[in-house]
């Protein structure tokens, strides 16, 4: 195994399996297939989950609760110069429907303009624009009149590329973004009084994407896991950069990435166009066989049980992180499917839910990785979120040469015998800080240990 290897390896777990990729849709494939580094594409197909999530209006998960929309909220945080910023390069796949919008939009006002008043000199209202993305900044009441142009049960897409709006005004519980973005989650009915309609009453459905630093993330969250803000989001760690010049020139010869999401762009809004021509009162619904509901429960509960081992509140994180999972595999297949408007539904295909399934291992380290950021103290009390860089890279070492996960390399660790597991601790600065499950399996051992090695 060459030391690249193992650095493209580390990341908060690692980096997304081959296998992930196979199994995306054409259109994230040959989106994704745009970049070259691993982890400028696992940064891009998270900010695209969000993105296509907007598209598809319309669409829903039947769920015990209720019928959940596509939304998607997702937090992709790093360094500088990590590649966090090319998940915002999915909203490049939007623009060919937003020049749509603004060509229309401008053929309406020049009717409107053209227009002669009536008798008692009054026209039609002015036309309004229709933008894909609503703007961070805005307050609650632009949003409302924002999302009333478009259809009911439309998802809904905010973005902010540097965490900075959202650290500076999304604190707040009454007039800012924070609780639209946590209702948004569940599609909750909110009211709002508008100055030239009075008290409205709206569905909020939001996506969101959001990128920046560590620091950022912890000073937007305010270190607070406890009203269940942060539990919403989907988390991805960007590695460090790995000391590689980017070319950034390219070839002569080749388009740019960004023309190459452009033209993409096109069979986005046939997809969007579909969605759109769709009766509100008969959406499209997505449903699970009988197997991969019970994987889904089997992997939940598995992953509930080690939230709870280390946090109370990360029983949140993991109920919501249960819901993103599902509408994720559900958003694959509608892009797989390219249905007519005229068709009723699809069940999940198993690529699909593969992929969803591969994400949702992902997702449940950075979970763990995300909530030790906004919870520093956590760390003291649970060893797995506080490895050391050469366990970590021992797992890594072992992911390569068993072909293996690292949790499973957690598990065969585990079967070790007592004096393999105590030569193997000796190896490391901190025993006490090992992998948290062997930590707990071996603490009087440790303790033992460390009596006897003082």
């Amino acid at each position: 195994m060459t030391s690249t290897t193992l650095e493209m390896l580390k990341g908060p777990k690692g980096a997304l399996p081959n296998g992930l990729w196979t199994c995306l849709p054409e259109l994230l494939q040959q989106a994704c297939g745009y970049f070259d580094q691993p982890c400028d594409r696992e940064a891009f197909l998270h900010g695209a989950l969000p993105v296509l999530s907007r598209i598809c209006e319309n669409v829903v998960v039947p769920l015990k609760d209720d019928d959940h929309r596509l939304a998607l909220q997702v937090f992709v945080y790093g360094g500088s110069a990590s590649g966090k910023g090319k998940a915002g390069m999915a909203e490049r796949m939007l623009k060919v429907i937003e020049q749509a919008e603004e060509d229309r939009y401008n053929i309406e006002m020049a009717k409107w303009k053209a227009e002669e008043p009536d008798e008692e000199g009054l026209k039609r209202p002015e036309p309004q624009r229709n933008d894909m993305t609503i703007g961070l900044r805005s307050t609650p009441n632009t949003w409302v009149r924002e999302m009333r142009k478009n259809p009911a049960g439309a998802v809904h897409l905010i973005t902010d590329t540097e965490g900075d709006t959202l650290k500076g005004g999304g604190y707040k519980e009454h007039g800012s973004v924070r609780p639209m973005i946590k209702k948004g989650f569940h599609g909750e009915k909110e009211q709002y009084t508008l100055k030239e309609e009075g008290t409205v009453s709206i569905d909020v459905w939001l996506s969101a994407l959001i990128t920046s630093t560590p620091r950022q993330l912890q000073e937007a969250m305010k270190g607070d896991t406890e009203d269940g803000f942060a539990a919403r989001f989907i988390y991805h760690k960007t590695p460090p950069s790995p000391g590689i010049f980017d070319d950034v020139f390219g070839e002569e010869d080749n388009e740019s990435i960004g023309k190459k999401l452009h033209m993409l762009g096109y069979d986005v809004q046939k997809i969007f166009e579909e969605h759109r021509r769709r009766d509100p009162g008969q959406p499209y619904r997505v449903t699970f066989s009988q197997q991969q509901k019970e994987e889904h429960r089997k992997a939940m509960q598995v992953v509930l049980n080690e939230a709870l081992e280390v946090h109370p509140e990360l029983n949140g994180f993991a109920l919501r992180l249960s819901h993103s999972v599902l509408r994720t595999a559900a958003l694959f297949s509608v892009l797989r499917a390219n249905a007519s408007h005229k068709c009723t539904g699809t069940q999940c295909d198993e690529y699909s839910w593969s992929a969803a399934a591969m994400l949702r291992e992902h997702w449940k380290e950075s979970m763990f990785d995300a909530f030790n950021l906004l919870n520093p103290k956590s760390a003291e009390e649970d060893g797995r979120m506080t490895v050391p860089e050469d366990v970590r890279e021992l797992v890594c070492k072992w992911r390569v040469e068993n072909g293996t996960m690292p949790s499973q390399a957690v598990m065969k660790l585990q079967l070790m015998t007592e004096p393999n597991i105590q030569h193997w601790l000796r190896q490391l600065d901190n025993p006490a800080d090992a992998v948290g499950k062997i930590q707990r399996k071996h603490l009087k051992d440790l303790d033992a240990y460390r009596r006897t090695a003082s």
